[in-house]
């Protein structure tokens, strides 16, 4: 499971399946609730507060990282560029594109030019087959 998590957030090639996008949104939705939950619990000031808001920094460039190619990869498996992942910054019209995209098109079967559906199936036999 962890290997296939570094795969999908960390690799920019190759094709992911719906499967493993919604791993990814999943953990970044609690992720960051864990974040706000954590914060309003400890009401950090003073130099805990900066600490806080570093590693808030921080993690929050590489989620967005993780998030971005996650969503490339699987524009990639439905056989569209992952410029396409741009129309995400449009607001509400992108944002509902890449989720119906991303999140309920069934990608394709067999090889496609951003690589073959095969390297998905070594990941599947952990259970992230959707």
């Amino acid at each position: 499971m962890l290997k296939y998590f570094l795969y999908i957030c960390f690799s920019p090639t190759g094709r992911i399946n719906r499967a493993g996008w919604w791993l990814v949104w999943v953990f970044l939705l609690l992720y960051q609730i864990l974040g706000v939950s954590l914060h309003a619990v400890i009401r950090p000031d003073g130099v805990i507060l900066n600490i806080f808001l570093l590693w808030s920094l921080l993690s929050g460039v590489g989620l967005l990282y993780a998030m971005i190619v996650a969503t490339v990869k699987r524009l990639h498996d439905t056989k569209r560029s992952g410029w396409k992942g741009l129309w995400g910054l449009i607001p509400t019209f992108g944002v509902f594109y890449i989720l119906i995209v991303c999140g309920f098109f069934k990608g394709t079967d067999g090889e496609n030019k951003y690589g073959d559906s095969r390297d998905l199936k070594s990941f599947t036999t952990e259970g992230l087959t959707w």
